[in-house]
């Protein structure tokens, strides 16, 4: 079932574009950001929490395309605007852990999928309350900013209906993100709510073995 989301004009608006510090994010009207998955290198043997791995890959530029790492060596590229990931992946990839942490400067959330390759990825603010997919039930999160990732085709269950993820919602309370929420596991759709305290510059990257997204999400505005 399609999400629509509905805009950020006032949150945007306090985000504001003067003043801020170097790196800030992009604020002037674009298209949103898109790259081919596809091009992200082949998965290699590294450790799965070897982040510094020659084979993950970031989004560069605007438009963004996938370079190849080391992920420690991430660019300054924080955005606010709606981001698209595009994929040539046949089938629903299974989203199966999802992860969080806090960091100097920002807070991290990582979605871990089985296969080589990322299903189709749109990440955009979005005005609250969010909505479960499938019964339009109001989802309350904490904070000022809400940072919708949804996967497409993706899923968040097995064959048998069990569910992939332990969680479905926690409030880790850190400095950015204050609550996450899965609102949509339905027929190849996957989102994941993010409540901030405000609408905040982030970035993503992709990982490899095991595949996994990455977004980052900056302390402060």
């Amino acid at each position: 079932m399609p999400l629509r989301f509905p805009s950020l004009a006032l949150a945007l608006a306090l985000f504001g574009c003067a003043g801020q510090e170097s790196p800030a994010p992009h604020c002037p009207d674009a298209p949103a950001r898109s790259a081919p998955v596809e091009s992200v290198p082949a998965a290699s043997d590294d450790p799965p929490e070897a982040l510094g791995a020659a084979n993950d890959s970031v989004l560069v530029g605007d438009p963004p395309i996938l370079v190849a790492g080391p992920l420690s060596q991430l660019p300054g590229d924080w955005t606010v605007r709606a981001t698209d990931v595009s994929s040539a992946r046949e089938g629903a990839a299974t989203l199966r852990a999802f992860r969080t942490g806090s960091h100097d400067g920002f807070d991290r959330v990582v979605f871990a999928f089985d296969g080589d390759v990322l299903p189709a990825v749109h990440l955009e603010y979005v005005d609250r309350p969010s909505r479960a997919c499938g019964s339009g039930e109001a989802v309350w999160l904490e904070g000022e900013g809400w940072l919708a990732v949804r996967f497409d085709p993706a899923m968040a269950h097995t064959e048998d209906g069990e569910a992939t993820l332990a969680e479905r919602r926690e409030r880790p309370r850190m400095v950015a993100l204050r609550e996450w929420a899965l609102t949509c596991d339905f027929e190849a759709d996957v989102t994941v709510v993010l409540g901030l305290t405000a609408p905040a510059g982030y970035r993503t990257a992709v990982l490899r073995a095991p595949l996994r997204l990455v977004v980052d999400v900056r302390h402060g505005r």
